[in-house]
């Protein structure tokens, strides 16, 4: 295990390639990766969002955005999805811009 030492890593990426990373598991993921000293700005998101999770999705962009993590996997095309793990059918894209920003644009008019 040993610590997180810059000269060895360059980031870590919480990856939800299922798109079934509920809100309460990514904070505590997030929560916990803070709480053993790694820079928020190692730390990057790469999320699959569909219908089914889009909620759950922009809980966790907001909580991103309040923690000062601001490094994102965004996809032009909504493609992509786990297929080694999932049947193709219940696939979840990659985050699109269309919905990063609405998300940002969202966030932004809360604050």
């Amino acid at each position: 295990y040993g610590r997180f030492d810059s000269e060895e890593y360059d980031e870590i990426c919480v990856s939800d390639t299922m798109g079934t990373l509920k809100f309460r598991d990514f904070e505590y993921i997030i929560c916990g990766l803070l709480r053993f000293g790694i820079a928020k700005s190692r730390i990057s998101i790469h999320l699959h969002i569909n219908k089914e999770n889009e909620e759950e999705a922009k809980r966790i962009l907001f909580t991103c955005f309040e923690k000062g993590i601001y490094r994102f996997d965004v996809s032009v095309i909504s493609e992509g999805g786990c297929s080694v793990t999932m049947d193709s059918s219940k696939l979840k894209s990659n985050m699109s811009y269309e919905f990063f920003y609405s998300v940002l644009k969202d966030y932004e008019s809360s604050s």
